[in-house]
């Protein structure tokens, strides 16, 4: 029965009946153009009659784990997904297959998907394996659940190997559940057991790291909380010491200024002293003067006499300090 999509333009079809799924939803615009101009190349072109298209994947799937086999992973990554190619028909396509068509089409998907996944995880694609395997066990619905038990469980298996490996696709709770199906639709798989107890072991210490983590959060936390008024008194005690050094500081003169003042301080200590005396001698003078009224005048003219040069000698004193004082404010 011919399948192909030349003759499908049914009235009221949107655009999404009439494009190809499979292939879309395991690589991007480019890379499809890609892989077309590639099978062109290699005379690997699909054909149009459903029969053939099946005969021509399993070739594509035969000839891909022979390059597999011998370690050219991307030319088997170019025959797994020529085969899905193959088996990629439009959903108005599919309407008009019969029952036993579609079940021919999925047993033949299948294996290529589980064998894609499988390629990829070789090459490091963890997040394509995880879409090729989903896209397995979305096919896998359209069969026989015992009949499909062993590719089901190997496309969990390679799902969750692709699931716990470190990246952004990283998810270690996927990867346990996909390997506890594995292991109840394979009990004997020693393979599938093994990796299912590692991951046990794994999310054992993530979770006990994620867990000291939120503990040593908290601690430090409340270490904060109940330091927190001791750590104001001593920020505002510091406060106040760097402000009282900043004034002390500020206080200190130069060394040209404490020079200066300690020059005029010495000064104006003499000057004191000196008025100090003068003003004892005037008293003493006077009440000498007063003591003795009845003096004789030629007494008084000899002590108004002696009194000029005195008092010549003492200017003669005061003014030098004065001008050593004005000379330094200068």
């Amino acid at each position: 029965m011919a399948c192909g999509s030349s003759g499908l333009g049914l009235p009221g079809m949107n655009a999404g009946m009439l494009k190809e799924h499979w292939l879309r939803h395991l690589c991007n615009d480019d890379e499809r153009a890609q892989l077309l101009d590639w099978l062109k190349c290699e005379g690997l072109q699909r054909p149009q009659n459903l029969d053939d298209r099946l005969e021509h994947a399993a070739h594509l799937r035969a000839l891909g784990n022979e390059w597999y086999a011998r370690g050219d992973l991307r030319r088997a990554l170019h025959c797994m997904l020529g085969a899905v190619h193959a088996l990629d028909w439009v959903p108005a396509e599919q309407l008009a297959q019969s029952d036993d068509q579609r079940q021919q089409v999925a047993e033949s998907l299948l294996p290529v998907l589980g064998n894609l996944a499988m390629v990829l995880l070789k090459r490091g694609s963890f997040e394509a394996v995880q879409r090729a395997a989903t896209a397995g066990l979305r096919c896998a619905q359209k069969l026989p659940a015992e009949t499909c038990a062993p590719l089901r469980a190997k496309l969990r298996y390679r799902r969750a190997l692709a699931r716990g490996e470190e990246g952004p696709s990283r998810d270690l709770d996927g990867a346990l559940e996909d390997l506890q199906i594995a292991a109840r639709l394979e009990p004997t798989d020693r393979e599938i057991r093994a990796c299912l107890e590692t991951c046990k072991n794994l999310l054992r210490k993530e979770r006990a790291v994620s867990r000291e983590a939120r503990d040593k959060s908290s601690t430090c936390t409340e270490a904060r909380t109940l330091a927190g008024p001791t750590s104001a008194v001593d920020d505002r005690l510091s406060t106040e010491d760097s402000r009282k050094e900043r004034s002390v500081q500020e206080s200190e003169l130069s060394p040209a200024a404490e020079c200066f003042a300690r020059v005029v301080g010495r000064c104006l200590g003499r000057c004191r002293r000196r008025c100090r005396k003068t003003t004892s001698f005037f008293n003493n003078l006077f009440a000498a003067a007063r003591g003795h009224a009845k003096v004789s005048l030629w007494r008084s003219a000899a002590a108004v006499a002696l009194l000029g040069p005195i008092l010549g000698a003492l200017a003669l004193l005061v003014i030098p300090s004065q001008q050593a004082v004005t000379d330094l404010s200068r």
